[in-house]
């Protein structure tokens, strides 16, 4: 388990340029860069904030993190969502 690399990975989808879209279009290449398990990453791909939170993520870090990736704030422990996949997304902000 990396709680580091956890926190990392959301706060480089906050702030570093690009990466948000990149992550859209090819999530397992960009949690690469980071320091996850499978566990882990298979848990951001779900959105899954409990098991997020039972790792130990940082409840700030993992709220940026499903916020950002399309989690409402009230609906971050009932959600019942995994990520689209990017055609999915560009469908849906048209």
């Amino acid at each position: 388990m990396s709680v580091l690399g956890l926190t990392k990975l959301a706060r480089s989808l906050e702030h570093e340029d690009g990466l948000l879209e990149r992550f859209r279009s090819d999530p397992a290449a960009v949690m690469d860069r980071f320091p996850l398990d499978d566990a882990e990453r298979a848990s951001v791909l779900e959105l899954d904030a409990s098991d997020l939170r039972e790792r130990g993520m940082n409840p700030v870090a993992l709220r940026n993190l499903l916020v950002l990736l399309g989690v409402p704030h009230g609906r971050m422990y009932t959600h019942a969502q995994r990520l689209a996949p990017a055609s999915h997304q560009d469908a849906d902000h048209d």
